[in-house]
């Protein structure tokens, strides 16, 4: 899955991550910067997915060295405390059942 914090006025980072064991969200690369998203994309998804493909083998234990008790502590760890206030709003699903 791909998170861009502060899209769309500010599309110049990107996270990838996997919901990795289930309830587990898996981060697998941070793009940032409009010239290291546009000429690294492509090479981080490829990466991305053959990280995910060791952890489902059980083949990359570091994937685990780190973990956040809730929302809230991972975000901490990005934006300090100054978490943006839509960061941990819940979003409606859209009309035709995909979020936008």
């Amino acid at each position: 899955m791909e998170l861009r914090p502060g899209a769309p006025v500010h599309s110049d980072i990107r996270i990838l991550f996997a919901v990795e064991p289930p309830a587990t969200a898996l981060l697998i690369a941070v793009l940032e910067g409009p010239e290291v998203v546009e000429s690294q994309f492509p090479e981080a998804v490829m990466a991305s997915a053959d990280m995910l493909r060791r952890v489902r083998a059980g083949q990359a234990p570091e994937a685990t060295a780190h973990g956040y008790d809730n929302p809230r502590s991972f975000l901490e760890e990005f934006f300090g405390r100054r978490i943006p206030p839509t960061a941990l709003a819940r979003r409606r699903p859209s009309p035709c059942g995909r979020r936008p």
